[in-house]
């Protein structure tokens, strides 16, 4: 069929789209990645007025494994020396309460150059044998001759977050405190880096810069220029103008990170847009093929079916299994051929060795059913020895089921879907241009969530529309248009089926054996074959299944069709 096709067509360029995905997906390589975040970085630094630094530094680790190393990064480039270094371990009373008491603890680590060309060090912090969460850590250090002294300005230099770390931070506040809380009215202060990083002069000699979140990749460095009044005794004297090139080198960068910061806030809101529109084109597209595939109901009572016995009797076992359970197997095949032994089309006999089926004589085929005489003439001439099919032979079948005869086992089961056509087991065609336009929608939705994903770097919005697509595809592939009439029929079916399990639970003997073989045909795709014949041989006598009208309970035939359904039992399900 056409929308077969189209289908067929949606499946692989979803998997390709899906593969493409997958592939160019940024994943950070396991060598460089960060076995911690930064939840919390607190700065206070004070200048005094020898052109000294001193830094009170608090950063809270969210760790992600234990025993890990805590790498803390000084840029050394801008100072000539560090001096009263120490790490402390930060506990508080009450972890969840961080104004509450706490206990700094110091702590062991080394300090050595990492980088000889940029002039880093490190602090390593090893954290072997410790089962944290998350670590405090308090570093406290002075950095002489730090700050520079050119002809027209005084400057400060520091980077908080250095590229190379790699690493996400958040709740990010830093101080700086000028000599003496001297005024900031002259100086400027600028910040690089961080597309959300905020910062304010204040009035009480604080230079304070604030951030909620710097992402992985991203880095926060700032400026400061201030008076060379406010640093009498310093050191560090470069003999140039520097002010107005500092100033336009740092404006420049704020300028580009304010258009970063609004390109990011497009991207963002951008994938958020179309995830809204990808979710809602999805749930859209779903609703109407909800409607356009659901029939509106007929009123009027559902027939007692346990008063009418089978509710429809030209429905055969395994029609009414694929009614029920929705697919075939095992337990269909081997209903229709005790249907074919019931009705006198096959006979069972029983020798010194194994059992044997065998045609009868004069049957009258156009009596079948198409996929009962495919069956019958399969097993015989194609299974058998073209005379008889030893049970034996007939319970490999069962088995490997669609191992062995795989396409036999098609080729039967799809009689059994053509026939059932007219009990509407299938979905209706007029469906099919619906089913194309649906699977176009569900695969452009695909399409945003990728692009959500991969061009606009927003994950959740790209996950949230992806999943949304994929249960539409999902949902057209498998949605089917259901009539009233089928849904009748499933509920008389259903209904029968728990009128059998009241029946044994009962323990009432007011049927025949001769009924209990029709009711049995229908217990075997039901499920509730083993649980009926065990039943029976509780509650009725020997002599009662020697009765001349039955066939598959006559003597010992039970016992077998019980031996079946119990080794089986595996492939009946």
């Amino acid at each position: 069929m056409l929308y077969k096709r189209w289908i067929s067509w949606a499946m692989v360029l979803s998997i390709i789209l899906a593969g493409v995905f997958i592939v160019h997906f940024p994943v950070k390589a396991e060598e460089e990645a960060i076995p911690y975040t930064i939840k919390e970085f607190k700065s206070n630094i004070s200048l005094y007025e020898d052109g000294s630094v001193y830094f009170d530094e608090l950063v809270t680790y969210q760790l992600q494994e234990d025993g890990a190393e805590i790498i803390k990064p000084i840029p050394m480039a801008y100072s000539s020396y560090i001096e009263q270094l120490e790490v402390f371990h930060r506990v508080y009373s009450n972890p969840d309460d961080k104004l509450g008491d706490y206990k700094d603890t110091a702590h062991t680590f080394n300090f050595t150059q990492a980088d000889e060309e940029a002039d880093t060090y490190h602090i390593s912090i090893a954290l072997e044998g410790d089962k944290l969460d998350e670590g405090t850590f308090v570093y406290r250090y002075k950095l002489q001759d730090t700050v520079f002294l050119y002809k027209d300005t005084a400057a400060f230099f520091w980077q908080f977050i250095m590229p190379e770390q790699n690493i996400e931070a958040d709740n990010v506040t830093i101080e700086i405190s000028l000599p003496n809380k001297a005024s900031t009215e002259e100086c400027d202060g600028y910040v690089r880096g961080a597309a959300y990083a905020e910062k304010q002069l204040l009035e009480d000699g604080l230079f304070r810069i604030t951030s909620e979140r710097i992402p992985d990749g991203e880095f926060l460095e700032s400026v400061l220029l201030m008076p060379n009044s406010m640093f009498p005794s310093g050191r560090k004297i470069v003999d140039n103008l520097a002010k107005d090139e500092i100033a336009a080198d740092m404006t420049s960068w704020e300028e580009e990170t304010a258009i970063d910061r609004k390109q990011d806030e497009l991207r963002y809101y951008g994938s958020w847009g179309i995830a809204v529109l990808s979710i809602l084109l999805s749930l859209g597209v779903g609703l109407m093929f909800y409607i356009k595939t659901k029939s509106p109901k007929r009123k009027g009572e559902i027939p007692d079916s346990h008063k009418k016995g089978i509710p429809d009797a030209s429905i055969s076992p395994a029609e009414a299994g694929m009614l029920i359970n929705g697919r075939l197997s095992g337990k269909e095949l081997f209903a229709t051929v005790l249907s074919l032994i019931k009705y006198r089309f096959l006979e069972m006999s029983f020798g010194n060795d194994d059992g044997i089926l065998s045609i009868r004589e004069d049957i009258q085929k156009e009596r079948l059913r198409s996929h009962e005489e495919y069956l019958l003439n399969w097993l015989i001439e194609g299974v058998g020895d073209g005379k008889v099919l030893s049970l034996k032979a007939f319970e490999n079948l069962l088995d490997s089921y669609k191992k062995t005869y795989e396409h036999k086992i098609s080729t039967w089961e799809s009689l059994i879907h053509g026939r059932s056509g007219k009990y509407a087991f299938q979905v209706h065609e007029n469906i099919s241009w619906l089913k194309v336009w649906a699977m176009v929608c569900a695969i452009l939705s695909l399409c945003a969530a990728i692009l959500a994903c991969r061009a606009l770097g927003n994950l959740p919005a790209g996950i949230i529309s992806g999943v949304t697509a994929s249960a539409l595809i999902i949902y057209v592939l498998f949605r089917k248009k259901v009539n009233e009439d089928l849904r009748l029929r499933q509920v008389q079916w259903d209904k029968y089926k728990d009128d059998l399990r009241t029946q044994l639970s009962s323990k009432s003997k007011s049927l025949s054996l001769t009924q209990w073989e029709e009711h049995l045909l229908y217990a075997i795709p039901f499920g509730i074959a083993e649980e009926m014949l065990e039943w029976l041989m509780q509650n009725y006598s020997s002599r009662e299944f020697e009765d001349g009208n039955l066939t598959i309970l006559y003597h010992s035939n039970h016992s077998w069709i019980l031996k079946v359904l119990q080794s089986y039992r595996r492939h009946f399900k």
